[in-house]
């Protein structure tokens, strides 16, 4: 039976907007340090090189991916520690199946990216995997819009083949949007689809490291003024969350929340 298995990819904004600019977010790795964004910093050759000093990601011989720390000149063709891999010949960074290395610590992370385009558009980012022996056509679609509940919005529909017990990225440009807005998106593929995820559309928070950004106006459930939500707009998705009636803070209008 065939099985196509979604990985949504977390979206990422930055204060920069007069060029365009590619970053990669690590998170989940058993190495705390590893996590975090990285930025793109030039190329090997092969593939860009990521860097969120004193670590790295890097495409070597253009048939491993590397997550690790470089050797100090002059030595620094080499790595001196490299906590996890993926083999594999797309000059993309992996979303998934990062394996242990010498210096890594389970579990192997998940990353995930995105480009920079202007404050009234972005590129948003999934990956599509066929988990059966055999090739699989697909089409697949991204969601969108300023509700969780109602994204009305959609990019048109595209195929592409998905090899067999391997995985593709796709991606779309997002244009016409709204600055200091939260958008929420998902990728559907066939009749699968994945969790919506979200994140504001800003210029005016930097995003390096980035992992929670909270805005009183935006994103906020609340039930008779008991708030028992307040949405991350750093598309990390660590909300703040309080289901105990009890210990719900209360929204008051117009004050310092």
């Amino acid at each position: 039976m065939k099985k196509i298995v979604l990985l949504w990819l977390i979206i990422l904004m930055s204060s920069f907007v007069t060029y365009a600019t590619n970053y990669v977010v690590i998170s989940g790795a058993g190495v705390d340090d590893v996590n975090g964004v990285y930025l793109e910093t030039g190329s090997n050759g092969y593939s860009p090189i990521y860097t969120k000093s004193p670590y790295s990601i890097e495409h070597l011989a253009g048939e491993v991916w590397v997550i690790g720390i470089r050797k100090p000149p002059p030595d620094n063709d080499l790595y001196e520690f490299t906590y996890y891999s993926r083999a594999t010949g797309d000059n993309l960074p992996p979303t998934s199946g990062w394996t242990l290395e010498d210096d890594g610590i389970n579990p192997a992370p998940t990353l995930t990216s995105a480009e920079i385009t202007s404050s009234t558009s972005l590129i948003i980012n999934g990956s599509i995997s066929n988990t059966s022996l055999s090739d699989e056509l697909v089409n697949y679609q991204f969601y969108y819009g300023t509700a969780s509940d109602n994204l009305s919005q959609s990019t048109v529909i595209q195929s592409i083949n998905v090899p067999a017990r391997s995985s593709v990225n796709v991606n779309a440009t997002l244009t016409g949007l709204t600055v200091e807005t939260m958008y929420y998106f998902k990728l559907v593929v066939a009749t699968n689809q994945s969790s919506t995820k979200k994140i504001l559309l800003s210029i005016t928070i930097p995003t390096a490291n980035l992992k929670l950004h909270l805005r009183s106006d935006l994103a906020v459930t609340s039930t008779s003024s008991a708030v028992s939500n307040w949405g991350d707009g750093s598309g990390c998705d660590n909300d703040a969350t309080q289901t105990t009636g009890g210990n719900q803070p209360t929204f008051v209008s117009n004050v310092i929340n």
